[in-house]
């Protein structure tokens, strides 16, 4: 039964609750009590009901919380390998992308080449210093000195490459520890 509200908005005390409760007998509020304190030592010994101790929580549902928590991996780890394969996708189409312009860039280079040729073959041609053919000859007679002397030049710093210096002190370090234990050797009795 929900009490009246007065105009206010507010409730009404309900009187007959109060008469009722002012009635009750020592001996009645006693049999309450003792029924409030089996009802709670039934629900502490099932488990049911408990206070938390300290700061220990209640018990919780772990089962759904770690079922949440591997829903929630999975989510990443998909996303994670979705982002790793469209990343690869990218490297590979960026790295191909940069295997065409190095290609480009090369014919252009061996284009610039040849035309850096002929341009002093023809200068001797329109000189009138040579003819085309002999022109040309010497274009390459030009072009293969410079090419021995790229080849002298890698050759020479190849050289360097071989670490002789360091194998040649590796060399004479064990010539001189030789000839060291060699002559403890001879000086120590046998």
């Amino acid at each position: 039964m929900v009490p009246p509200e007065s105009p206010e908005g507010t409730q009404e005390p309900d009187v007959g609750k109060q008469n009722a409760e002012q009635e009750t007998s020592p001996s009645d509020k006693a049999t309450a009590e003792n029924s409030a304190q089996q009802s709670s030592d039934r629900q502490s010994a099932s488990g049911e009901g408990r206070q938390p101790v300290g700061d220990v929580d209640p018990p919780v549902d772990v089962i759904a919380d770690l079922t949440r928590i591997g829903a929630a991996m999975a989510v990443l780890l998909n996303d994670s390998f979705q982002l790793l394969r469209a990343e690869s996708r990218l490297w590979a189409s960026a790295l191909l992308l940069i295997l065409m312009l190095t290609m480009a860039v090369g014919f252009l280079l061996a284009a610039a080449a040849v035309l850096l040729v002929a341009a002093p073959a023809m200068l001797l041609v329109e000189l009138g210093w040579l003819g085309p053919t002999l022109a040309l000859l010497v274009s390459a007679a030009v072009l293969l000195l410079l090419a021995l002397l790229a080849v002298l030049t890698i050759r020479r710093l190849s050289a360097d490459m071989g670490f002789r210096r360091s194998r040649r002190a590796l060399l004479k370090a064990r010539q001189l520890q030789g000839r060291r234990s060699g002559a403890s050797s001879r000086e120590r009795p046998q």
